[in-house]
């Protein structure tokens, strides 16, 4: 039996390739459906993507055209409103 080809994963991180696995890790915020908006507003979803399209939220659309939004924005909402 021959070992199997062992494969390495790099990375170019400053012009140099690293082993992904000494990647300096990313922050990335952790983003919301529309719906899970709606669910954590208790509101429909049409009201969030209305919300969005009258820029009192701020989100991104995927390569679909969904929307996402971070979940600082909707904690800061929500905290305000207590």
């Amino acid at each position: 039996m021959s070992a199997a080809p062992r494969i390495s994963v790099t990375v170019k991180v400053n012009g140099r390739h690293l082993p992904v696995a000494q990647t300096p890790a990313v922050q990335w915020p952790e983003l919301l459906t529309t719906i899970e908006v709606a669910d954590l507003c208790r509101v429909a979803p049409s009201t969030v993507g209305r919300w969005l399209h009258e820029g009192r939220l701020r989100g991104q659309r995927t390569l679909g055209g969904h929307w996402r939004i971070p979940a600082d924005q909707i904690r800061a909402l929500l905290e305000g409103e207590r």
